[in-house]
């Protein structure tokens, strides 16, 4: 009886229909910042546009614009390899300049410095012959003969026969003669010096012209292909073969122009820049035929009395 009890009571126990239950949503909360907020995107940045243009000092100090060389556009990519470039580049052409200036110094000291070595020879040898007494020896060294140095004693000694008044014409004449003498010599310098300016100016202007902005590509291009400054030295020896051998002045425009032209120079061809841009797509005209579903176009009025039809039938 008591496991029968026991029994039914097991039966009869409710059995409970658990249901699952739905998760419950939580908020997500983002490192960083108060719950509710989301993370934005960062701004959309610009596009970086390159600017290849750079300046340089040339060798007379005028300020001269180039662009860089194709092959380092390619490798600019950021403002900071711009900048990088730029510097280098800037360098490399200020460099060029003074590695030119340092030759043509070096050449001038190179020829200062032979003429020196010979003129200091030739006076020790007239001191030393001085120092011994031996006249005749330091006057011979300098390029007087012997004829010359017994006229010029003779002279001397008539000269101490002469009266006062006949004795100061005879040394101002002599005065006269080494005023004339070192007038020239300044006259000389003079010259020396306008041509020195001349060729500069020349040679700033042929700088100039070579880099101008039609010229400068044709220059690059043959220096590319013949070595560093070629169509630079190709100017200047046709232009002195003209002073040398023809005695004509050309300008450098008229050289350089006939180099271009000896040569069949010309500026290389440049590859156009892709753009990006989008296609343009053609407006779609509406189909006015008898089978088509769209509106018809409104037709225009061609005058006041179709217009005013047209308002009627409007109304109607």
């Amino acid at each position: 009886m008591e496991v029968q009890n026991q029994t039914e009571e097991v039966v009869n126990t409710e059995v409970v229909d658990v249901q699952p239950q739905a998760p419950v949503e939580t908020p997500q909360v983002t490192e960083g910042l108060p719950v509710g907020e989301e993370n934005t995107p960062p701004p959309a940045q610009e596009a970086y546009t390159p600017n290849f243009s750079y300046e340089y000092r040339t060798l007379a100090g005028i300020r001269e614009k180039k662009e860089f060389d194709d092959r380092l556009k390619q490798i600019i990519k950021t403002k900071e390899d711009e900048d990088f470039v730029r510097q280098m580049v800037t360098k490399a052409e200020g460099l060029d300049v003074n590695k030119r200036n340092l030759t043509q110094i070096e050449e001038k000291y190179a020829n200062i410095e032979k003429e020196y070595s010979t003129i200091k020879h030739d006076v020790d040898f007239v001191l030393a012959a001085r120092d011994r007494g031996d006249v005749f020896t330091a006057l011979q060294a300098i390029g007087f003969n012997k004829q010359q140095i017994r006229e010029a004693v003779y002279h001397d000694l008539e000269a101490e026969k002469l009266t006062p008044q006949q004795r100061q014409a005879y040394d101002r004449k002599h005065e006269l003669e080494n005023s004339t003498y070192h007038l020239n010599r300044k006259i000389q310098e003079l010259e020396q010096k306008t041509r020195s300016f001349e060729v500069q100016s020349r040679t700033t202007e042929l700088e100039s012209i070579i880099n101008a902005g039609d010229i400068a590509p044709i220059a690059q291009d043959f220096d590319r292909r013949n070595g560093p400054n070629a169509f630079w030295n190709e100017v200047v020896s046709r232009g002195l073969m003209y002073a040398t051998q023809m005695g004509i002045e050309k300008k450098p425009a008229e050289v350089v122009q006939e180099i271009i032209t000896k040569y069949s120079l010309r500026a290389p061809e440049t590859k156009p820049t892709p753009t990006s841009s989008a296609p343009k797509t053609l407006p779609v005209l509406p189909n006015t035929g008898s089978n088509s579903s769209s509106v018809p176009v409104r037709p225009k009025p061609l005058s006041v009395k179709s217009l005013k039809e047209y308002a009627k039938n409007l109304e109607d």
